[in-house]
């Protein structure tokens, strides 16, 4: 009865305040649940997380003890207001595409609307100290049409640790932490402020498996090389040898450079170290 009441007279096309001068208050956070992949070519970083999005519907409102005390109920998103919010450093095919879950709606007219979200983003990876590097990706979240003075978003600050979180590990990598930060920019066409806000995701390479597949062996080539040296000329197998062990380290640093995006800055170390 209660969604019969509500869904009738409402207008999903409209902001949900009564004031037209109030700004709609989002209250953002995110679950990291699995990292994909990151891409070190395309400079991508690929997550499957869930967005939770929290604000005031003024329209939402009912009187509990007129409907046998219930609390709360659970709308398809898609038939309420919701924040046009879209990732601005999104790098994927398919942009703002996400699966309309039901929302959770309030008696108080609060609505929490928690979705998943394949993600893909755009993101800067320096590789210098590959395969022992850190690594930081950017989600940020804006409005796509509403300004600050009619969509604000913000983040609470002082339950960040409960509402921002990770939930499984990645075998190449392991987050450390995720913090988040608010941000205004203004542009040339328009005099208002709009606010974004910027999830970065604090991450490290597991180094193990580049250890025992790249490092070791390429040491125990240099171990060979360096012992090579000590044969004696007249047994004819020491260019030959050392000829061979050129061939390995140019398979190793091919191994390397096609995990590397093609850039003069970020070179790793270690690819100095197979040239040398």
């Amino acid at each position: 009865r209660i969604k019969k009441n509500i869904i009738q007279v409402y207008d999903r096309t409209t902001r949900p305040v009564k004031n037209d001068r109030t700004p709609v208050t989002v209250n953002l956070a995110i679950s990291l649940y699995h990292i994909l992949d990151t891409n070190e070519k395309e400079q991508t970083f690929t997550c499957l997380l869930a967005i939770r999005e929290r604000w005031e519907d003024e329209y939402l409102k009912w009187n509990k003890s007129e409907y046998d005390n219930v609390e709360t109920i659970r709308i398809p998103a898609n038939k309420l207001w919701i924040p046009d919010l879209v990732i601005s450093n999104f790098a994927g095919d398919k942009f703002n595409d996400y699966l309309m879950t039901n929302a959770i709606v309030y008696h108080s007219g609060s609505v929490m609307w928690m979705f998943p979200a394949l993600i893909k983003t755009y993101c800067t990876l320096n590789v210098k100290y590959f395969p022992f590097d850190s690594q930081t990706c950017d989600i940020v979240l804006i409005s796509w049409t509403y300004n600050g003075h009619e969509l604000d978003l913000v983040y609470n600050e002082s339950n960040e640790r409960n509402e921002v979180y990770y939930v499984s590990k990645n075998q190449e990598w392991a987050v450390e932490k995720i913090t988040t930060e608010r941000h205004e920019k203004k542009y040339a066409c328009c005099v208002e402020p709009y606010p974004d806000i910027t999830f970065t995701i604090h991450m490290k390479r597991g180094s193990l498996f580049y250890i025992v597949n790249l490092i070791a062996p390429c040491f125990l080539i240099f171990l060979i090389s360096f012992l090579g040296f000590f044969l004696p000329v007249e047994s004819g197998e020491k260019v030959n040898l050392e000829m061979t062990i050129l061939l390995a380290l140019v398979v190793f640093l091919l191994m390397v450079g096609e995990s590397m995006p093609p850039t003069p800055d970020a070179i790793p170390i270690l690819g100095y170290d197979h040239f040398n």
